[in-house]
């Protein structure tokens, strides 16, 4: 019993000898960013918005980490674009899991913060920063806890390190002991030994913002919190690949004034696809039963290529469904409307919401492609479209532009370039203009998901001319954009549309119409 007790009392002394000693840490820290805090997440796993956008508030930028998310291009590649649900608890990938640091710095620049990203950094490293006024977001593990990573494969093939409890935190200070962290609104203290531990496992990756730093550190107390689990205060619980933008691309050249201020604006319309749900680009999903007389008579493009059924009538019963002859379509598989079913659906499509303000097209077409299994890295495509301030030929604007402008500010690309590139990337298809209801049908009953270029959630809008400085007129419309056809049901006279990351139906009547607008304007696979 007295051993015992001698044990006890032993242990006793080293638990208050060592409070003691780190009771000390909390008053030595001489080299701490004072000026710095960072605030709770508003969603169960958004760490590295929330860092970031605490970050840039310091710096003077007005950026919420809302915002930021809504900015973030999604993906299953944290690498690449947020992987699952922030709302969503914490899960390895493809769950909710988060992002790494490229995609964030990315997106922080589009918005005009010069922010970068890195990997491999050291102890030394970091002091470094941090001694001269930078606060560093660094990824780690849980409250920066000990952890082990393991391997992961995207869809992409992409092979990465991804850990349970990934988390993101934010050095604002150090002394010759350890550093100072804010985490989800909560400051305390590790060792070097500690952090280094955590900070490792997923290869030393931090983000930083490179601008004039707002303080100089100075000294300050902080409180010691155990690096336990079990207490973990890291409480929350992140769709196609998305790839960092390459140097040089053709958004970031010969901006003008006005593309510059709504890039740095940031303007977005709409709720947070996070808050609402669904998420409603253009308000309110009303139905519409438009007034067909008032709608002004659509011309036609000046465009009769391959791409375009020049000059087709709209459906008459008693002619068959025909298109012009190309050596990329089997024309005797072409049904007769007789033939075709008076109701068919699409099942196994899935669709994801938009990355940015003007990429519809990008995210329609991606995900066409997806469900007959052709994987294409999303950046990589919204990037590949040439540019042009003609829609026919190529992107009009920014895909971070404001929706509902006009060209030659940012509006998108219709047909002609996204079936060509769709083509490229492996996955044949045909771009069409003037169009018809029979040939929508007929795809989506051989399985063919159908994108069509409407107005708005599929509303009525009022089609203008434009002439771009080729010459060739074409027709416009504010707030063009791409939903793609899944299923119709003529006894129900519906039509069931995916519109990004929502699906819903229309009557067909105001599809029609929407449809109409633009030139019945459609891409879809090839066989």
């Amino acid at each position: 019993m007295r051993r015992f007790l001698s044990v006890f009392i032993a242990a006793l002394l080293f638990g208050l000898s060592a409070g003691r000693a780190f009771a000390a840490l909390e008053e030595t820290i001489a080299n701490r960013i004072s000026a710095y805090a960072s605030r709770p997440m508003e969603l169960a796993s958004n760490s590295e918005a929330q860092a970031a956008s605490d970050l840039a508030r310091f710096y003077g930028y007005d950026l919420s980490a809302l915002e930021i998310l809504s900015l973030l291009p999604t993906s299953d590649d944290p690498t690449v674009g947020f992987v699952g649900d922030p709302r969503e608890k914490p899960a390895l990938p493809p769950g909710s899991y988060g992002v790494y640091p490229g995609p964030i710095a990315e997106t922080l620049s589009l918005a005009g913060i010069p922010a970068v990203a890195a990997a491999d950094w050291s102890i030394e490293d970091l002091k470094a920063a941090v001694g001269a006024g930078h606060p560093v977001i660094c990824w780690v593990v849980g409250n920066t806890a000990p952890g082990k990573g393991v391997p992961y494969r995207s869809e992409s093939g992409n092979e990465i390190v991804v850990v349970d409890k990934m988390n993101t935190v934010t050095v604002d200070g150090f002394n010759d002991l350890g550093f100072s962290v804010w985490d989800n609104g909560e400051n305390y203290f590790r060792t070097f030994v500690d952090f280094e531990t955590s900070w490792k496992v997923l290869g030393y990756m931090t983000l930083r913002i490179d601008a004039a730093p707002v303080s100089k550190p100075a000294g300050t107390a902080i409180p010691l919190i155990a690096a336990d689990e079990d207490d973990d205060p890291f409480t929350g619980g992140g769709l196609t690949a998305v790839a960092p933008s390459p140097s040089g691309a053709w958004w970031n050249v010969g901006e003008d004034d006005a593309s510059q201020a709504s890039k740095k604006a940031l303007e977005t319309t709409g709720a947070s696809p996070w808050l609402d749900e669904p998420f409603e680009l253009f308000g309110e999903l009303q139905e519409v039963q438009p007034v067909f007389e008032d709608n002004p008579a659509l011309t036609l493009d000046g465009y009769e290529t391959w791409f375009s059924v020049a000059g087709a009538p709209a459906y008459n019963s008693g002619s068959a469904y025909s298109i012009p002859a190309n050596p990329w379509l089997d024309l005797d598989s072409q049904a007769a409307p007789g033939a075709l079913p008076g109701a068919a659906a699409i099942d196994g499509f899935v669709g994801y919401a938009q990355s940015y303000n003007l990429d519809c097209e990008t995210r329609s077409a991606v995900d066409l492609a997806s469900y007959f299994g052709v994987r294409i890295d999303y950046m990589s495509f919204l990037t590949g479209l040439p540019k042009s301030d003609d829609p026919n030929e190529g992107f009009v604007g920014n895909y971070w532009d404001a929706r509902g402008g006009l060209p030659p500010n940012g509006y998108g690309v219709y047909e002609r370039p996204v079936a060509e590139l769709l083509t490229s990337f492996g996955l044949p298809s045909f771009g069409v203009s003037n169009f018809n209801w029979e040939g929508i049908k007929e795809q989506v009953a051989r399985g063919n998901p159908v994108m069509a270029w409407v107005v708005g959630n599929t509303t009525t809008g009022t089609p203008l001319s434009y002439t771009p400085a080729s010459g060739i007129p074409t027709t416009v419309v504010p707030y063009q954009h791409t939903v793609v056809v899944l299923g119709y049901d003529e006894a129900a006279g519906t039509v069931t549309l995916q519109d990004g990351g929502m699906r819903y139906t229309r009557s067909i009547q105001t599809f029609l119409a929407s449809w109409g607008v633009l030139g019945n304007r459609a891409v879809f696979r090839i066989g």
